[in-house]
């Protein structure tokens, strides 16, 4: 196809390149600026509009290509644009319900809602899949999932006082998340952020996604084999995470709340060649939290790492913020495991009231992510 482009165009081009620059060297170098602007005047438009044409042919060269190219890789490009379906499909009703919860737990913090509607719904996500094996392609499809909901925007609607749906409307490039408020709510953030924010802004999806493998296949891979995609991820989603800091702290009073610390301690174990290095996880989560993130965690199977990542974490707030001393961290962290809502949920999936760890396996764990004895073992009911 390349060899029946138009050549005369391009040899006319190179012409009118060439007579420009006869022109420009006939003229006296003490001529007067205008003179040589009225005289340069006319070619110059003449080239740019060969120019035009000429970009527009290879344009549609190369279009035409890549749709050969694609044609013969169809069967494969389905193949992936369902699987990233699926993925985004999961991925956006956590973003939907995290954003609900959210959205009510902060309907009467005007500082939330105006920060929402200024720079974005922060989301953190947390995985805890290994660079190993099967894990490798479903933390891929995690990567890619997350990052999709920056396709996603929310708008706040005025609902009924009992149908509170979310409506959604759009594409997978461009979809649109409406949140109907109860009536009393609905005008509170008008009055908050404004009546014409309300109407005709939407609130943009900020994903973030901080990864760590903790198992003994994680083990294997800093062993045996590659941990670049969790280096990768994380490394790109800190620049999106300092991104979004910059604009929430050009926002906030440098006295309100401080999130210095964690970005500087996130900064620092990043850099850090420490394996299972979690501490990437407690402080880009701890960083979020400020920031009024969503908070999504997941593992494999969401029910035994998982369990251990969210128990820590309830534990961490109620250090933080709850008063609760550090003698007694580790009792409520094993209390927690033991007897709190996540052995339930572990039961609900396999049937069995455990967590699916052996012995010898969570010995390759971090000690803040074991289960108290008694707590795991075989799943397979019986």
């Amino acid at each position: 196809m390349f060899e029946n482009w138009n050549t005369s165009l391009i040899k006319n081009l190179l012409e009118k390149l060439s007579t420009l620059q006869h022109t420009v060297d006939m003229l006296p170098d003490n001529a007067p600026q205008r003179d040589r602007c009225q005289c340069i005047n006319q070619p110059i438009i003449c080239i740019k509009e060969d120019l035009k044409k000429l970009l527009d042919q290879v344009e549609c060269a190369v279009t035409f290509l890549t749709l050969q190219e694609e044609y013969s890789h169809l069967d494969t490009l389905y193949s992936l644009q369902k699987r990233r379906d699926i993925v985004f499909s999961q991925a956006i009703s956590a973003l939907i319900g995290g954003a609900i919860i959210q959205l009510r737990r902060n309907i009467s913090n005007s500082q939330f809602l105006k920060q929402i509607y200024d720079i974005g719904l922060l989301v953190h996500a947390e995985s805890l899949l290994s660079t190993y094996g099967d894990e490798m392609g479903m933390l891929e499809d995690m990567a890619v999932g997350i990052n999709d909901l920056e396709k996603v925007s929310f708008q706040i609607i005025r609902g009924s006082e009992s149908d509170h749906k979310p409506i959604l409307s759009g594409t997978r490039n461009a979809l649109l998340v409406k949140l109907p408020l109860h009536p009393d709510h609905y005008t509170a953030v008008e009055e908050t952020v404004g009546r014409e924010c309300v109407m005709y802004r939407k609130i943009a999806v900020k994903p973030v996604l901080f990864t760590v493998g903790v198992n003994e296949e994680q083990s294997l891979a800093e062993l045996f084999g590659d941990t670049s995609l969790q280096e990768h991820i994380n490394q790109e989603n800190l620049v999106k995470l300092e991104h979004y800091y910059q604009k929430f702290r050009s926002k906030k009073p440098t006295s309100d709340i401080n999130v210095d610390v964690p970005l500087s301690s996130l900064k620092h174990y990043m850099q850090s060649k420490k394996p299972k290095n979690v501490e990437i996880l407690h402080a880009s989560t701890q960083l979020s939290r400020a920031m009024h993130a969503i908070r999504l965690t997941s593992c494999k199977s969401a029910k035994d790492r998982t369990a251990m990542s969210v128990t820590l974490e309830q534990c961490q707030i109620l250090l933080d913020k709850h008063e609760l001393g550090q003698p007694n961290f580790g009792h409520l962290l094993d209390t927690m495991r033991s007897e709190g809502t996540r052995r339930d949920n572990a039961r609900k999936n396999v049937g069995v009231y455990k967590y699916a760890f052996h012995r010898m396996q969570l010995k390759a764990f971090p000690k803040l992510y074991r289960p108290p004895e008694g707590t795991y073992g075989k799943t397979v009911a019986t």
